[in-house]
């Protein structure tokens, strides 16, 4: 058995879904229980004395059918924060840390729900169904609260930018909130004014230079009229050299999901760098932040484990190189041929 904690909406999802897995035994072991006192307190209630009080499973009534229904219900009310919960603490579609793109259409999805939810709890009443047995309090109660706690959440993520700017600069994700929030453009209006706050500060620095060292030097000698007419001709548009970066890339159309780098935005915007250097430096700043500090509390404990007490004298460079290295790994990093002769080399030596 799994034993809920109160502060944790998924210690509840899984103690009851570990429960209904143990279901058979659970029924066995309470009709274990009343049989047992039953047989217990007849011999005294027949003689007149006193009866002990019963066990919690009597007093509180053993599980019946409608009650493993609930426990059911509230299974699927809660999967979908669990597989939220799942997905951003270091369990991103790209890479090994939680997505930062991911954290605003997993919240958007969870309020979505919880609001149908509400709805359709709202619905079943005695009125609308008269047939049947109203739906019990505790469904309405629990939905609202969990929404409410929900959008308070999601309120916090107006605090910043970043949030907002990561599924923007998503070439998949890019008009997510554009039509998820078409009924609310006064969160689109100010979302929109603060993103492109943060897009000035990247325009305001002056262009990385994305000439290679090995290309040609330009000519010093006097332009002739010829080459003036050359260059006017064959150079871009003046409308389109000066356009600005991020309205040029928003008016593109987003990528197709079975595109190869479509869940992939980190590597799309590598490879964008030189076509948009300003551009795709706020969206690498951005876009590799991680979603939340998971990661960063695993690699604490993991360094913890390490330090036994049989290896407390291990000096902090070689700690920090075995983490790395476990976390190269993990990543499915490989030494190169080259690194592994260099590395043969040096132990011979030493």
């Amino acid at each position: 058995m799994i034993k809920p904690v109160k502060t944790r909406w998924n210690s509840y999802h899984d103690a009851f879904a570990r429960a209904v897995l143990l279901r058979g035994a659970i029924d066995s072991i309470a009709q274990y229980i009343i049989t047992k006192y039953e047989k217990e307190v007849a011999p005294l209630i027949a003689k007149g004395k006193k009866v002990p009080p019963p066990p919690p499973v009597i007093a509180g009534g053993a599980l019946d059918s409608y009650d493993w229904d609930v426990i059911i219900n509230y299974i699927d009310i809660l999967s979908p924060i669990r597989e939220a919960t799942k997905l951003l603490e270091a369990r991103g579609k790209s890479g090994l840390h939680g997505a930062i793109w991911e954290v605003i259409p997993t919240f958007d999805w969870l309020l979505k729900l919880f609001e149908e939810r509400k709805a359709r709890v709202a619905e079943a009443t005695a009125e609308s169904y008269p047939d049947q047995e109203p739906i019990e309090d505790h469904y309405a109660i629990n939905l609202n609260c969990g929404w409410l706690k929900l959008n308070k959440y999601f309120e916090k993520l107006d605090t910043t930018p970043v949030y907002y700017a990561a599924v923007l600069l998503h070439p998949l994700y890019k008009n997510f909130c554009k039509h998820a929030w078409a009924d609310r453009p006064d969160w689109l209006i100010k979302n929109d004014a603060a993103f492109l706050n943060l897009w000035l500060l990247y325009k305001a620095h002056s262009e990385p230079s994305t000439t290679s060292p090995t290309q040609p030097q330009k000519r010093t000698h006097a332009a002739s009229g010829r080459d003036d007419y050359i260059r006017a001709n064959t150079r871009c548009s003046q409308s389109l050299a000066d356009a600005d970066e991020y309205e040029t890339w928003k008016a593109q159309e987003p990528l197709k999901d079975d595109h190869p780098l479509a869940h992939d935005p980190i590597l799309y915007w590598w490879q964008e760098r030189t076509t948009r250097p300003r551009l795709s430096k706020m969206a690498l700043d951005i876009l590799t932040i991680p979603a939340t500090s998971d990661d960063c509390e695993r690699a604490f404990s993991e360094a913890g484990d390490l330090l036994e007490p049989r290896r407390s004298r291990l000096r902090p460079d070689i700690i920090a190189a075995l983490q790395c290295s476990r976390s190269y790994k993990k990543m499915g990093f490989k030494r190169s041929s080259i690194s592994s002769k260099f590395a043969t080399i040096y132990i011979g030596k030493s």
